[in-house]
């Protein structure tokens, strides 16, 4: 995926209205996709976009978020809590948001693959 097609991506997902996307991910998490076919094929590349082969999505969701309270029992243990903890706190937000935009896009891309078991059933 090119530069320009993540951007269109995001782009046409960002244009959904915000129930349609929440719905698409909503039914994501239930394995089924979007009933109408646009919507899913947006919020579809939306994950591709999301979920491209890049160094930092290599990394463990959690890995970020637990960073961060480390670094803010350091902080506060060091004496420098007035400084660390706000933005440590601000950076924790940050990670458990990326985390979740991480869990939705890998739920939209595993709903968009086919049903093996229904495609036996149908081909019987």
């Amino acid at each position: 995926m090119t530069k320009d097609e993540r951007r269109a991506a995001v782009k046409a997902f960002r244009q959904l209205p915000s129930g349609e996307r929440r719905e698409a991910i909503r039914r994501a998490g239930h394995g089924n996709r979007h009933p109408d076919p646009a919507v899913a094929g947006i919020v579809e590349q939306w994950s591709r976009a999301v979920l491209r082969r890049a160094w930092w999505n290599k990394i463990p969701g959690w890995t970020q978020p637990t960073a961060c309270l480390a670094v803010m029992a350091l902080g506060s243990w060091l004496g420098a809590g007035v400084v660390v903890i706000p933005g440590g706190a601000v950076a924790l937000m940050i990670g458990l948001m990326e985390w979740n935009t991480s869990r939705a896009a890998r739920a939209v891309v595993n709903a968009a693959k086919p049903d093996v078991s229904t495609d036996r059933a149908l081909s019987a």
